[in-house]
């Protein structure tokens, strides 16, 4: 019988709520800098593969260096693919669904106790929301998680 784990689910949950509500009013309401998200995602990678050396007796060794590896590989497609580049209601909802699997990923790797992983999925996702926010607010530049262009 597998023991539940409320207390970790519950608070990878707040943290990925947070992390929403944070970014959003970073990128929609106080148009931060370029630097915040791009320092936010890199610290979030950083965090992710960190937790492929430090161990964590919780989780299994091949899952975490696989999501610390697949963080970083979701953040340089993610910025190549300038999926967070909003024009239009359809465009809108493929950047939200391409979001999905660093919240998927936050709540799945912290409630299995790979808490850097988690980390990292959640500074991704302000990282994601706040470039979000800010390319739907503006209509004179846009931003990606590295890169941001004026018109």
């Amino acid at each position: 019988m597998r023991r539940r784990k409320p207390l970790a689910t519950v608070t990878a949950t707040a943290a990925e709520i947070l992390a929403v509500a944070v970014g959003y009013a970073a990128g929609a309401v106080f148009w931060t800098p370029l630097a915040v998200p791009a320092f936010a995602c890199m610290l979030g990678m950083a965090l992710a593969l960190l937790g492929i050396f430090l161990p964590q007796p919780t989780t299994p060794r091949l899952g975490i260096q696989l999501s610390g590896i697949g963080l970083c590989v979701y953040c340089l497609c993610t910025d190549h693919s300038k999926v967070l580049l909003v024009a239009d209601t359809v465009s809108l909802l493929v950047a939200i669904v391409w979001l999905a699997p660093v919240i998927m990923g936050g709540l799945v790797l912290a409630r299995h106790g790979a808490w850097l992983a988690g980390a990292g999925c959640a500074l991704t996702l302000f990282s994601g929301v706040a470039v979000l926010g800010y390319n739907v607010s503006h209509w004179t530049s846009v931003r990606s998680f590295f890169f941001g262009w004026d018109f």
